[in-house]
């Protein structure tokens, strides 16, 4: 509600109002900057915000929609090593799911955005996401930043900033500082960043002068302000020094390298050993590439991937992975003032193909993109909108198919992946990603934690098979599928649980697996229906590693009672109704499972709001 508003209908208000305006005091608390929404995971994220040097910071966090019982507040205390920025990670969030949050300082609400949790990792899906690079405050001020309005209008998933995202032109520490914090009150960019999880690469302006490289001096407060005003998952690793980092979204693998901390200078002359990344960061992104399992690679840094005075490099980085058989690789970058495709041959069995964002605050046009994601089709795609500001100038998808040397196949399984739990006797679609034509028939398998167990043999390569599950109740099962000539695999990346058929409509449903009568029980919670507390008893009857866990019918863990060694003897634990981050989780039928070595009990139980 406006003030204006608030006093037309709460007339008394004025009184207050008046008073505080003539003791010159804020109406409400202040950040210097953010917030802002940085990685985030499908039970993740990460909050950024700056505030002063002694004051306390506060996030208050919850379901978008939710009412304030079922908000979690925590301290977000400010770090004096890193300029008195605060960062904070939540955990224990569900896939999938809009949040809502506000930051407090001394007590006062002085923010508040919000974001929405990934899919679960490595599934097929869908997403969007925005590209853009060059924000030059010199030459477009806050009011003519009009292109971030358009940003908005798009609801993208999560954004990408490509580099030149201040035009500091320094290494000093407090000068990239006092950049970044002025690009922030940008309101419309303020709003992108803050509403959505953001992640950035830097190029020559962010990282020091003009056409700056691994020899500038200064290099290292540019990388320290570099981790301190962004929230991207990592940098660089202990023994390799800077920005480069990867994460999954659904099942594309986002890949940042940093073309600057380890570049030669651009004048060098072109040899095998001028380089953007260093042979190190480059040793990094090819192993990075062996492991990942994923339908596209996107690979992001600030500067051109093809550009001609790194052309030896080019080739070296093409024709590895090329002889690697890497497919799915797309590359996006900025610098250029412009939007581009650029599709070359350097050897990687298939087009290097570029998608370029730049400008967007640099160029009169406002120039930006808007990348839309489909893994979920049989040849997934890939498509990017260029914009200048909100007109739509070019769209262009690219198919997985296109960025597949030839005779290459492989196989990458899609479901069950871990973390499920399915009934025994039911159906479940065993489904997987065919790349390429090569292999015409697979073989599938499943585990209970140790010898594979055949599900079927040789049925054709479609993407998928109805699998019936056996009578076999186990915590610790896997799914594996191979070519018929064993040369392709791939297996579920965790374990999930085979559980016993949940009878409709009764809340006293129990499964127990290799337990001898009267040495391992789960007793029925009470109360069962619960409102605001109930009991769970168990016993045990030899010393055990223990583990008490509450599902959603979904399969998704939502609490964890229990964890730890017990002795021999009984138990109880006590639930409350709420998950692990306090949440207060709605009425339905849940199941709560004890875990104890190789044995396992299962029930249902009812909440009742």
């Amino acid at each position: 509600m406006r003030i204006r508003d608030a006093l037309d209908r709460y007339p008394l208000l004025l009184v207050g109002f008046l008073s505080v305006c003539s003791l010159g005091l804020p109406l409400q608390a202040q950040l210097k900057s953010g917030p802002m929404v940085g990685h985030t995971t499908h039970n993740t994220a990460q909050i950024w915000a700056l505030a002063s040097a002694g004051e306390t910071v506060e996030i208050a966090y919850r379901p978008a929609g939710g009412d304030s019982s079922q908000a979690t507040t925590l301290a977000m205390p400010p770090d004096s090593d890193k300029n008195f920025r605060s960062l904070i990670e939540l955990t224990g969030l569900e896939a999938s799911t809009a949040y809502e949050y506000e930051v407090n300082v001394n007590g006062s609400k002085a923010d508040e955005g919000g974001f929405t949790t990934a899919a679960l990792p490595h599934r097929p899906g869908t997403f969007r996401y925005m590209v853009a690079s060059c924000m030059d405050l010199s030459v477009y001020s806050a009011s003519e930043q009009s292109a971030w309005d358009a940003v908005l209008e798009q609801e993208p998933d999560f954004n990408l900033l490509v580099g030149d995202n201040v035009y500091a032109n320094s290494t000093g520490y407090d000068r990239l500082w006092a950049f970044h914090r002025s690009q922030r009150k940008v309101p419309n960019f303020a709003e992108v960043i803050r509403t959505a999880p953001t992640y950035a690469v830097w190029d020559d302006h962010d990282f020091g002068p003009n056409n700056s490289h691994g020899g500038t001096p200064g290099k290292q407060n540019s990388l320290r302000a570099f981790k301190d005003v962004w929230a991207n998952p990592s940098y660089g690793t202990e023994e390799i020094p800077g920005i480069f980092t990867s994460f999954y979204r659904g099942n594309v693998h986002f890949i940042f390298l940093d073309g600057r901390y380890h570049r030669t200078d651009e004048k060098a002359p072109n040899s095998d050993s001028k380089t953007q990344f260093g042979e190190p960061q480059r040793q990094w992104l090819y192993q990075t590439l062996r492991e990942s399992k994923s339908t596209f690679k996107v690979l992001v840094s600030g500067f051109d991937f093809m550009s001609r005075p790194y052309s030896n490099e080019v080739r070296i980085m093409a024709e590895e992975i090329g002889r690697d058989g890497i497919y799915g690789i797309v590359f996006h970058s900025g610098d250029i003032h412009r939007n581009e495709f650029k599709q070359q041959d350097h050897g990687m069995g298939y087009p290097m193909t570029q998608f370029v964002s730049s400008g967007i605050a640099k160029n009169i046009n406002r120039p930006w993109a808007m990348v839309d994601v489909n893994t979920t089709l049989e040849d997934p795609t890939f498509t990017t909108r260029f914009y200048h500001n909100r007109t739509l100038v070019e769209s262009k998808t690219i198919r997985l198919s296109e960025l597949i040397p030839a005779g290459l196949s492989d196989l990458i399984l899609n479901s069950p992946l871990g973390g499920e739990r399915i009934e025994q006797g039911s159906t479940h679609t065993i489904a997987w990603t065919k790349i390429g034509t090569g292999i015409a028939q697979v073989n599938l398998e499943y585990s209970t934690g140790a010898a594979w167990k055949p599900i079927a043999a040789s049925v054709a390569n479609t993407g998928s098979y109805a699998w019936t599950v056996p009578d076999e109740i186990s915590n610790s099962v896997k799914v594996r599928i191979t070519s018929a000539d064993g040369e392709k695999a791939d297996e579920s990346r965790g374990v999930f649980t085979i559980g016993r058929r949940a009878s409709e409509g009764t809340a006293v449903e129990e499964e127990t697996a290799t337990a001898a009568p009267g040495s391992f029980n789960l007793e029925q919670n009470y109360p069962n229906p619960f409102n605001s507390n109930t009991v769970i008893r168990f016993s045990l009857a030899r010393d055990l590693p223990v583990r008490l866990r509450i599902y959603n019918l979904a399969g998704q863990q939502v609490a964890s009672l229990v964890d730890e060694d017990r002795a021999a003897g009984p138990y109880e634990a006590r639930w409350d109704g709420r998950s692990d981050t306090g949440k207060v989780l709605p009425s339905g039928t849940y199941l709560y499972e004890l875990q104890a070595g190789d044995l396992s009990s299962t029930r249902k139980l009812v909440l009742l709001r």
